[in-house]
């Protein structure tokens, strides 16, 4: 092995996504993903890229807009050109001067990330998938 770090996607401008994109390699992002992101490997969000949703991987770059909260086991760095609207969660944190992030920041150790990451499994029981909405009457008008 080279020791060079490689790229194993590189998503364009143009691509669109839509629910639980997950991901090995290192893979960098121009266009929109709506949902979560799930690796234990390098997501790098450059600056035409969209997230709409939480993101959970071992290490991140973000360069474009995130809206959702980030939980990076290793290492997330914030670049001036970024914006993110959410809560940030890593081992170590690198923001750059003109960044601009709206949520709080946590800096935690490795071990207590890992506990906080969900698994992108949804388990609904019978009782959870129960309707237990009602139809509501239309108000009537006053008549005069």
């Amino acid at each position: 092995m080279s020791g060079k770090l490689q790229l194993k996607a590189f998503l364009e401008q143009g691509f669109e996504f839509q629910g639980k994109f997950t991901f090995s390699g290192i893979v960098r992002l121009n266009g929109v993903v709506r949902g979560e992101i799930f690796s234990d490997d390098t997501l790098i969000i450059g600056e035409t890229a969209k997230v709409y949703g939480n993101i959970y991987v071992n290490n991140v770059v973000v360069a474009g807009k995130v809206s959702g909260d980030i939980s990076a086991k290793q290492r997330l760095e914030i670049k001036s050109s970024a914006y993110v609207k959410g809560d940030v969660h890593a081992s170590r944190l690198v923001i750059e001067e003109g960044a601009r992030l709206l949520g709080q920041m946590k800096v935690e150790t490795a071990g207590t990330l890992e506990q906080r990451t969900p698994t992108p499994v949804l388990n609904i029981n019978k009782s959870m998938a129960t309707n237990h909405s009602k139809t509501l009457p239309l108000p009537q008008k006053d008549r005069a």
